[in-house]
Formats: C-alpha cells, sequence, structure tokens
C-alpha cells in the first residue's frame, strides 16, 4: 500500500463478540498475514448484542491456535459499518442487524460462508448460466486498495447469480447459544468459510 491511503477495513461480526467473530478475525489476520502488515488490510471485530470489556472465550482461542489473544468485547456502532469496506457476519441474523442499521452497508455485508462461497465462484472466473445475459465484469483495478473494493463488489454482484450449492447453510452457530454445539465444530466451519474467502487471488493481489 502507497502514501497515506487507509487500509481496507474487513469488520467480523457475531452475537456477543467473545467467541465466533473474534476467532474468525484473528483466523483471517492470520491467512492475510502479509497484507495486514504491509497496512493494505486491518481486520476488526464486534458483537450485535455484546458487552463492552466481556472477555474473550478462551475454548475458541484454544481451538483456533491463534495464540494469545488480547480481546475484549464491543458492541457494534453504526461507526464501525461506516469505516468498514467489508463485513462478514456469522449469521443471517447478524447481516440483517447490521443492514438495520445503516442500509447502505447491505451490499458489502455478507455472512462468512456466504462470502466462501462467493470467493469461491469468483475465483473459479464468475461462470455465469446461458439463461442469464449479464455485463461482463469491470476489470480489476491494478491498485491494491481499490482492488478490493472491486472484488467485494464482484461479490455482491454474483448474489444471485453464483451457484453456491443446494441447501447452503449461511450460518455459523453459536457454541454459547441455546442449542450447544462443540467448540471445534464452530472454530472449524470458521476455518473452512475464511480459507475460502482467502483463497481467492484477488484478495491477495495476485
Amino acid at each position: 500500500m502507497g502514501g497515506d491511503s487507509a487500509p481496507f477495513t474487513v469488520l467480523v461480526v457475531c452475537t456477543a463478540n467473545v467467541c465466533r467473530s473474534p476467532a474468525a478475525a484473528a483466523l483471517l489476520q492470520r491467512a492475510l498475514a502479509s497484507e495486514v502488515a504491509s497496512g493494505l488490510v486491518a481486520v476488526h471485530s464486534s458483537g450485535v448484542w455484546a458487552n463492552d470489556g466481556d472477555p474473550v472465550c478462551g475454548l475458541a482461542v484454544q481451538q483456533a491456535g491463534v495464540g494469545t489473544l488480547q480481546h475484549t468485547a464491543k458492541r457494534l456502532t453504526t461507526a464501525d459499518i461506516a469505516a468498514a469496506d467489508l463485513i462478514l457476519t456469522a449469521e443471517q441474523a447478524h447481516r440483517a442487524a447490521v443492514v438495520e442499521k445503516d442500509l447502505s452497508a447491505r451490499k458489502r455485508t455478507f455472512t462468512l460462508r456466504e462470502a466462501a462461497a462467493l470467493s469461491k465462484w469468483h475465483a473459479a472466473g464468475s461462470p455465469v448460466p446461458e439463461s442469464l445475459e449479464v455485463p461482463p465484469a469491470p476489470p480489476a483495478p491494478s491498485d491494491p486498495r481499490a482492488r478490493l473494493l472491486w472484488w467485494v463488489s464482484e461479490l455482491n454482484a454474483g448474489r444471485g447469480i453464483a451457484s453456491m450449492g443446494s441447501g447452503l447453510d449461511l450460518d455459523i452457530a453459536d457454541a454459547h447459544g441455546e442449542v450447544r454445539v462443540d467448540h471445534a465444530a464452530v472454530v472449524a466451519a470458521l476455518r473452512s468459510a475464511v480459507s475460502g474467502i482467502a483463497s481467492d487471488a484477488s484478495v491477495r493481489g495476485i
């Protein structure tokens, strides 16, 4: 990243910001370590109904294998949303909550699993069914940050076109929810989604 350009900011959102979103943010930071280190990408997290200052879930950190994670919960604000270039949520309910706070965020807000599926579609060349007449995508910009913004716009454009698999569950369950699920399964789902997103060459500027 050159000059004083602001980083491309990713915001990961869940319910309480103690388990899924901080773990996913840490995994994404690791997957994009060079982009984060260069200042091109910044990753943050917050929770729709978080209690500010609550400690991070140790089981999630342990399962994610990200070492010591210095994090305390932060409640989602409209300022967080406005500052984010890409918003990734654990569940569709969180995606709806983000858009309810700021309608303009709709085009850049996806569930983690949705973004992963769309990233894989995009990495495959954005195939379009023959029955659809879709104008060609604009060329990718050469500037790294502009390329990431272009990539988000391409994911948004693919929502009604991409085949993400029949019955794809767009939600990642909450290990602290009413229906308890194993932390290992939750983190495995987070890791899979993050891997799908970060593997798209456009994210890495390749």
